[in-house]
């Protein structure tokens, strides 16, 4: 029975990342889908605070909580919103929402502070989008 209920889960998880936008009902395409535990969390896009990659998986920080997936930071920053998050360094991305205030780095970098207590490093390569964003 758990066997099954597993290979139930994971078919949902990878039939949903094959599922063209026009697929997806209108209520899921804000939402990000996790498996976790066998249980399949759906987080809604407002609440992931920021992203950060280790090797082939990304960090999903959302409302306190860290949840882990299986994806490349590109195929990530394709499912999600382009307007509401925005890369700021090779392995990060942010709920640009979330930035209460930026501190400039000597060295032409930069840092986020959000709204949850966090500080993120814009690299160099990344600070013009930044900027663009909030002028």
């Amino acid at each position: 029975m758990i066997g099954a209920i597993s290979d139930i889960s994971e078919r949902i998880v990878s039939d949903s990342s094959k599922q063209t936008s026009d697929d997806v009902p209108e209520g899921m395409k804000q939402k990000l889908l996790v498996r976790d535990s066998g249980v399949i969390k759906v987080i809604p896009f407002e609440d992931i605070d920021w992203v950060d990659a280790a090797g082939d998986y990304m960090c999903v920080h959302a409302l306190g909580e860290t949840h882990v997936i299986r994806s490349t930071l590109r195929e990530l920053m394709g499912k999600l919103n382009d307007n509401r998050f925005a890369r700021i360094h090779r392995s990060t991305i942010v709920n640009i929402e979330r930035v209460v205030t930026i501190t400039p780095l000597q060295k032409g970098g930069s840092l986020l502070h959000l709204s949850q207590g966090e500080t993120l490093k814009v690299s160099r390569n990344y600070r013009e989008s930044i900027r663009s964003l909030f002028q």
